[in-house]
């Protein structure tokens, strides 16, 4: 602790006492200044939200608990109500009672005076901490920083010089104002206009009330209404009613009780017309959530930042503010111990606490825009999100396993994506359908389980027609959580379960993209194929399945590639994005995608590529000979991956020396093409590290070649240019990325799967053996049977009918490659491999869509043609039998990105 240092934090709320908390550990002296003064009891004039329910999530006690340990004991003690949430509180949602379950939760019920209270009193102890009566006028420095504080006090108007002034002044603060007048920038702010309207009254307890359990919590349903009821301290309960975009409740009896009465569970109406009661009802009105954040890191000021409400107000109908304002406490206290009260503390504070904000933004904005009357920006992620929560929600009334999770992320103590961890969007998949699909449950505990009378959706649906689309997540019953008993996914499973279309559908898109589906995925699309051209899957998702609708989304610029990034990596921000997914003009549409790959197209030649021939012989001739010499040997391991690698290498301009690295970067980008949501932790971090380190290698290599250009690729695209217009540093780098990863991983994939088929069909290796000429357009045909690429996504860019369904503009589908090139009425016997089905000119086969078509064919395609040609040669000269060693080699987990992951093999020499 620094004994020189002084800090301010402006207000005594949750927010203010848990900052000064965590500040007097690294600061000699912290003042906290608050406007209605430390004599006040009970309900404080500058928090008329305090006559409301407050509820502190678990993931914001435990913060409080490290902070102030024993916090939860003196609480309790002092007339608190402690419970298990689900196993003695009821959640509503969607009209349905979650599913009780062992959540691990502590609800910890109190009133805000009670919980303020007892913070002040615990942080007046600390000797470093002084709580004095003032309200802040404004702040002194320059845009740099702040220096001092301006507050008004007992004394008239002080100046406290200052090390750092903590604003935590709540939804009302001055903050914005302040900067301005020192010259410097104000953080950006984001506003969801929600006109939220509460009522709220106490009543005496009666005992036996809900069947014993502490608490009931309806979640606002379709008309926008919601309440909840709390036993607090003094034996009461404390009930909140509440109404969005203007539809308030009353404070009159009657018409609060009539109010009640609307709410989706009937449990709030039985409790207050039964109970007697306190008081009057009493109103407060919340506009608008709002959440403040700095662009660009440089603007932030030294000396000062925002915490609690006042960086972040959220709509108090989810419970979160007091939790992320710990969360942010949290937040602060790490970065004080790891770099200390620093001139950017502030800036790294925002770092650190975005974290916590984007998850808990993330989750009450998405359901504050389910409601249609509140205006804000819907995008693809939020539609998304939005569709799957309401079958979350269904789940959760029958499945005690996912309403376990939704509580912990709803409590803020686990992260969203844990609802879209593989065996549990199993289990919302599956379970999660109309609710008159949904079977009933054995009550684990005291109360009725579902509500009578109507029971409205949360979360409005969707019409068809505006649902976004996503790729469909992997389902991985091997990967439970250890609470988690395997989810059984046979077809009856799925006939009960789910309603909405045939249970054959449903398990075939189960199994697609499951990690079942990675040896065989052809099955499954074959089913959905038979069963319809156009799928839904419960998630919202639209699947296409037959060629000539496939084939059409993917020649014409009515459907766009641009929008992948957002259905398919929505973890990646738009400011990120240049760094964690570098795309080049794989993802971008006209006028864009014409600029950028006619540069790119200047660079890598038609020539350039005839030119690689005499080397992809003589590298392929050298790799066969050495597994020959082996005998036994993996496929994958000795000839599929070192041939496009080493090729990629040198045509770009890598040198040996950094071949592993760069192959284990190709990898792990492969890999992260899957939907963020399927992805382990692991995964999505090794992404990020593999592109950043992509972007750092490829950079230094490209300041390398304009000092001395090298006859290479790298070399030529820095210095291609098309009447004047060149490529930027970044379009060159992501450019280099995706030729190095499409040319290494994608030919890799076609090399062992092609591989693996002919050896699988030697009927087909005979025939090459007696018509050699075959050999050139034969790898066509093993690309159309094994598409490296399985499934892409397209959205519309225009209203568009297709396969009987009408797409507005924004709305995607995923095209299924797989399932298209195998389509019986695109290809005579389209399942088995015919080497001759692409030789003959005058009676071509239809194109595969293994390279895909119109603007964003593969502009590889003739290189990754060529290795596979040269191979074929080779293997048939050279070798006289190639056998698989097992009927089941291994396969990668990826979806999008197919291929083995090995493949024991016998090579005979002729």
């Amino acid at each position: 602790m620094n004994g020189a240092r002084h800090a301010v934090v402006l207000g005594a709320g949750v927010a203010g006492l848990l900052a000064a908390r965590v500040l007097a550990d690294h600061f000699a002296r912290v003042t906290v200044f608050e406007r209605d003064g430390f004599d006040v009891e009970g309900m404080r004039k500058g928090v008329p939200q305090a006559r409301h329910l407050h509820g502190l999530l678990d993931g914001g006690r435990t913060v409080i608990e490290e902070l102030l340990p024993g916090f939860t004991d003196e609480m309790t003690a002092r007339g608190a109500t402690r419970a298990e949430a689900l196993v003695a509180t009821r959640w509503y949602v969607g009209g349905l009672r979650a599913a009780p379950a062992a959540t691990g939760l502590t609800s910890l019920i109190a009133t805000r005076p009670l919980l303020e209270s007892l913070l002040r009193e615990r942080i007046s102890r600390l000797s470093q901490v002084r709580l004095v009566a003032g309200t802040a006028r404004g702040l002194i420095g320059d845009r740099h920083g702040v220096r001092a504080v301006s507050v008004t006090g007992d004394s008239g108007v002080e100046t406290h010089a200052t090390d750092l002034v903590v604003d935590a002044t709540g939804r009302g603060t001055r903050a914005p104002v302040w900067l301005t007048a020192l010259g410097a920038e104000p953080p950006a702010e984001q506003r969801l206009e929600v006109d939220l309207g509460y009522s709220s009254r106490f009543y005496r307890r009666l005992e036996g009330q809900l069947d014993g359990h502490a608490s009931v919590i309806i979640s606002t349903g379709a008309n926008g209404r919601g309440g909840g009821a709390v036993r607090v301290e003094d034996d009461r309960w404390h009930v909140t009613l509440a109404g969005i975009l203007g539809d308030h409740p009353p404070t009159d009896p009657d018409g609060f009780t009539r109010f009640a009465a609307s709410l989706a569970a009937p449990d709030i109406l039985d409790l207050i017309t039964r109970s007697e009661p306190v008081g009057d009802a009493v109103p407060h009105r919340f506009r608008a959530p709002v959440r403040r954040a700095y662009r660009r890191r440089a603007a932030v000021p030294h000396g000062f930042l925002l915490l609690g409400d006042a960086l972040c107000s959220f709509n108090p109908l989810y419970a979160q503010g007091m939790a992320v304002a710990a969360q942010q406490a949290a937040a602060l206290r790490a970065c004080l111990r790891s770099g200390g009260p620093t001139p950017d503390l502030p800036a790294r504070f925002y770092a650190a606490a975005d974290k916590a904000l984007d998850v808990a933004w993330q989750l009450s904005a998405g359901a504050d825009l389910a409601h249609p009357g509140v205006v804000g920006p819907r995008t693809v992620r939020t539609r998304l999100t939005n569709a799957y929560v309401a079958r979350v929600h269904r789940a959760a009334h029958v499945d005690p396993h996912v309403s376990r999770t939704f509580l912990r992320v709803a409590n803020l103590v686990e992260p969203p994506t844990a609802l879209l961890h593989p065996a549990m969007a199993g289990r919302v998949l599956l379970r999660g359908g109309t609710r008159a699909a949904a079977p009933n449950i054995r009550p684990t505990g005291p109360g009725p389980l579902r509500a009578s009378g109507p029971s409205p959706d949360p979360r409005p649906s969707i019409p068809s027609h505006r649902r976004p689309i996503s790729t469909t997540g992997s389902i991985d019953r091997r990967r439970c959580s250890a609470q988690e008993e395997p989810l059984d996914m046979d077809s009856s499973t799925a006939g009960t379960a789910v309603a909405e279309q045939d249970s054959a559908v449903q398990t075939a898109l189960i199994q697609l993209f499951g990690p079942e589906g990675r040896p065989d995925p052809y099955r499954p699309a074959r089913v959905l194929r038979e069963a319809g051209r156009l799928h839904q899957t419960p998630l919202g998702h639209y699947v296409l399945t037959r060629y000539e609708d496939c084939a059409a989304v993917l020649s014409t610029t009515a459907w766009s590639h641009a929008e992948e990034a957002a259905m398919m990596h929505p973890t990646v921000s738009p400011e990120d994005a240049p760094e964690e997914l570098p795309t080049s003009f794989l993802w971008m549409e006209p006028p864009d995608h014409t600029r950028l790959r006619n540069l790119v197209t200047k660079g890598f030649t038609p020539r350039m590529v005839t030119r690689l021939r005499p080397r992809i012989q003589e590298l392929t001739e050298q790799l066969v000979d050495k597994a020959m010499e082996a005998g036994e040997f993996d496929l994958v391991e000795m000839i599929a991956y070192p041939l496009p690698l080493i090729i990629a290498c040198e045509l770009i301009g890598v040198p040996p020396e950094a071949y592993d690295q760069v192959h284990q970067w190709s990898q792990d980008l492969a890999r992260g093409f899957d939907h963020d949501y399927t992805l382990p932790a692991e995964a999505l971090k090794a992404r990020s590290a593999a592109s950043r380190g992509f972007m750092g290698y490829f950079r230094e290599l490209l300041n390398q070649r304009r000092r001395d250009p090298k006859d290479d690729l790298l070399s030529a695209l820095s210095q291609v240019e098309d009447r004047g217009d060149v490529l930027t540093e970044q379009e060159l780098l992501a450019t280099c990325i995706t030729t190095f990863v499409a040319g290494h991983e994608t030919t890799a994939n076609l090399i062992g799967t092609g591989s693996l088929q002919l050896m699988r069909n030697p009927e087909a290796i005979d025939t090459l053996r007696k018509r050699p000429e075959l050999v050139a357009s034969a790898p066509d045909e093993l690309l159309r049977l094994e598409p490296s690429v399985q499934i892409t996504t397209r959205a519309a860019t225009r209203p568009i009918t297709l396969a009987g369904h009408d797409f507005e503009p924004g709305e995607g589908v995923v095209v299924l490659i797989n399932s298209a090139n195998r389509d019986d009425a695109a290809y005579a016997d389209a399942d088995r491999i015919d080497v001759a089905r692409y030789a003959d000119p005058m009676n071509p086969a239809k194109k595969h869509l293994g390279f895909s078509l119109g603007i964003h064919y593969c502009l590889g395609a003739p290189l990754a043609l060529l290795e596979m040609e040269v191979l074929l040669e080779v293997l048939l000269r050279k070798v006289r039998d190639i056998e698989a060693l097992s009927d089941t080699p291994p396969y990668k987990p990826n979806v999008v990105i197919r291929g083995l992951a090995a493949l024991p093999t016998r090579f005979t020499a002729v």
